[in-house]
């Protein structure tokens, strides 16, 4: 990973194209037969969401945000990779695993959900965690 904090990585990577995992220079994978989202999957080295498969020793930073969607916000993490960004939403089936594994992995990302959840509606964008 290049120099420069958190906040100036996930800036030069710019925002991922979807509202959930996305990164367009992976292979894409489809949805299910019925058009759902496959949500987020754990695998023996990382993790898979919909277009984009990561392993673990291959994210650089970590952060978390909420989006505020004016009835309800909904919590998200970005994780910087090489390439880009992924996102992965609590909306995704398999989140609450993910978070888990993310834990275990990274373990300066315990307790992210105190820094983003509260207070409702603002964004709380909270870098968790960067390669040094």
């Amino acid at each position: 990973m290049t120099g420069g904090t958190g906040a100036q990585l996930f800036a030069q990577a710019g925002r991922c194209e979807s509202a959930r995992c996305k990164l367009s220079s992976l292979a894409t994978r489809a949805p299910d037969a019925k058009g759902k989202s496959l949500g987020v999957e754990l695998t023996t080295n990382g993790f898979r969401c919909e277009t984009a498969e990561v392993e673990w020793e291959s994210v650089e930073a970590i952060r978390a945000f909420k989006l505020d969607l004016a009835t309800f916000d909904e919590i998200r993490f970005s994780l910087q990779i090489p390439g880009g960004v992924v996102e992965v939403s609590e909306e995704q089936p398999g989140f609450a695993a993910f978070a888990h594994a993310l834990e275990r992995q990274f373990p300066s990302v315990v307790g992210w959900y105190a820094r983003v959840a509260q207070p409702a509606f603002a964004r709380n964008e909270t870098v968790l965690w960067v390669r040094s």
